[in-house]
């Protein structure tokens, strides 16, 4: 679903600007942050695709990874689920 939304602002967040905006922004002088959407699309593509590969092609190595992780993953949930 985040890669989803990520590939949908794209477009969607230049119409947005665009209808709420358009009478009191110049988009002649206006940048938009591509390169930061694109980054974030880029740091949420790599480390799924490397997940997928190593469940596919070494779930040995996928189970003591996830053996390792999910006490981990566990922990921060309920320590930001306890403190904030």
């Amino acid at each position: 679903m985040t890669f989803f939304s990520i590939i949908v602002a794209f477009g969607t967040f230049p119409f947005w600007i665009w209808l709420l905006g358009k009478n009191y922004i110049d988009f002649k002088k206006t940048k938009f942050p591509w390169w930061s959407m694109f980054l974030s699309l880029i740091t949420l593509f790599i480390p799924a695709i490397t997940g997928l590969l190593i469940r596919r092609y070494r779930p040995v190595l996928a189970n003591r990874i996830g053996r390792f992780l999910n006490p981990i993953a566990v922990g921060k949930e309920n320590y930001l689920f306890i403190y904030f």
